[in-house]
């Protein structure tokens, strides 16, 4: 099934429904899964995570952090915060001017003229590659 990077689509188990995106923190091929709360005795988040665990798919928070920084991938709160445009942060490719009014409108309609006045950016830091001085 073609499954490229940055779509949703609604996916069926025996056990659950859930919506599944195909991107990741880290870079890699990863998937976010978002399953519903159920009804009562029937729990899919329980089912979703016991498919997850058993086929070894699961990753921990902590390290998807660390894994996103090596591809200088930001994160809200973090890296992404409301005092940034989405120029200034890499994301004004997922902004449409076409649309009506909306929050930051002018905001991004100056960056498309002017560029932005500050660009997020990752520096790699004292790099060194083994066996090299």
């Amino acid at each position: 099934m073609h499954f490229p990077f940055l779509s949703i689509r609604e996916m069926r188990s025996r056990d659950f429904a859930a919506h599944v995106a195909r991107i990741s923190f880290t870079g890699e091929l990863g998937y976010e899964i978002w399953v519903g709360c159920g009804r009562p005795g029937v729990a899919p988040r329980r089912a979703c995570w016991r498919r997850a665990t058993i086929s070894g798919s699961s990753t921990s928070a902590r390290a998807l952090h660390s894994l996103r920084l090596e591809k200088s991938f930001g994160n809200w709160a973090r890296e992404y915060r409301p005092i940034y445009t989405p120029a200034e942060a890499g994301l004004d490719r997922f902004v449409d001017l076409a649309k009506p009014d909306f929050i930051g409108r002018a905001a991004v309609a100056r960056d498309q003229v002017t560029g932005p006045a500050r660009r997020l950016a990752t520096f790699v830091v004292g790099r060194r590659r083994c066996g090299r001085g």
